[in-house]
């Protein structure tokens, strides 16, 4: 399925923060550090290249990633990038940047604005060495930010057999080079800042979800999920919890579903132009979703969101966090009045 991401003025504006805001965060704390997980029997670690030189220097004298070098020397991170401390790059070579320029409409990396181009280059980028073995399938944060919460954007790996995927889209063509204060991992495209409905696509959890939003004629749903130009909380329900709600409502499939009513139980998980991570969710707020019906965090116990038709909705998974909003997975579909 392919997600309608509409990429508008906010690549050329001015109305992002000050490009000092966002000057590499070094030691960032990662969810998913070298040694959590045992490495996946079947990786594969392609080449194994050692280098004497830094990563600014490698990138700098090696013509194939001149435009990586040209960004990462227009936000100001060259000198970031030769100090002491670790990364993992993911690093798209000049041809996957002049698509990812073509599909933008512009010719120069240099004409997107420093904060946001900034932010692309971190989504590039993990605190701390991990070779292909260290990689594992699910979320892991990247060092760029979101500009409203401020939270790291997370992406979504995929390891089957001898293929690593981001966000079930740009793969890890080859690595690992190490360099003196990193490793770099080839990639075949550049990895756009991820959006909601991203993860929808990508994350297994979530294909229950994907398959209830394909059925909309229209694909209006996963196109408003796709905008990179707004903030949204959504709540996205499991497999489980939509295999329990039909059910609940007496339909043998989800084709069974009236389209309207379908929509109007998917409006009834986004709660619009607002990011509520986990530390907002406070007992008692009352979030006005996009088909305006209300939904209420109790905190009681454990988070739990209630419909206007007093079902509860368990918080499994908070903050997974995208470039326009937040997911908080939870179990049971939340039904509107």
């Amino acid at each position: 399925m392919v997600i309608a991401c509409l990429f508008t003025s906010i690549f050329f504006n001015s109305c992002t923060p000050s490009d000092d805001d966002f000057l590499p965060s070094i030691g960032e704390v990662n969810d998913d550090p070298p040694g959590d997980n045992p490495p996946d029997d079947n990786s594969d670690d392609g080449e194994d290249v050692e280098t004497n030189q830094t990563l600014t220097a490698y990138f700098r004298d090696n013509p194939d990633y001149s435009i990586l070098s040209t960004a990462i020397e227009q936000i100001g991170f060259s000198a970031a990038l030769d100090n002491p401390s670790s990364y993992t790059f993911f690093a798209p070579d000049n041809n996957a940047f002049t698509r990812y320029l073509q599909s933008l409409g512009i010719s120069d990396v240099r004409n997107i604005s420093t904060g946001l181009l900034t932010q692309i280059i971190q989504y590039h980028m993990l605190s701390g060495r991990r070779d292909r073995s260290e990689l594992n399938t699910g979320y892991t944060m990247a060092l760029a930010r979101e500009f409203a919460s401020q939270g790291n954007v997370h992406m979504y790996i995929t390891k089957s057999e001898n293929t690593i995927r981001i966000n079930n889209t740009v793969e890890i063509t080859s690595g690992n080079i190490q360099t003196t204060n990193g490793t770099i991992l080839k990639v075949s495209e550049v990895i756009a800042l991820p959006t909601i409905a991203t993860f929808i696509e990508s994350d297994p959890e979530l294909a229950g979800l994907a398959e209830v939003i394909s059925r909309e004629t229209d694909n209006k749903v996963f196109e408003l999920l796709g905008l990179i130009d707004r903030d949204f909380t959504f709540l996205a329900p499991n497999n489980a919890a939509f295999d329990a709600v039909l059910t609940e409502l007496e339909y043998a499939t989800i084709d069974a579903v009236p389209e309207a009513e379908l929509v109007n139980i998917l409006e009834n998980h986004i709660h619009p132009n607002d990011i509520k991570r986990q530390n907002k969710l406070t007992d008692n707020l009352m979030m006005v979703m996009k088909n305006e019906n209300n939904v209420t965090v109790s905190n009681a116990n454990s988070i739990e969101f209630i419909d206007e038709n007093q079902r509860n909705s368990r918080l499994l998974t908070a903050n997974i966090q995208a470039w326009n909003g937040v997911i908080h997975m939870v179990d049971k579909v939340l039904l509107p009045r």
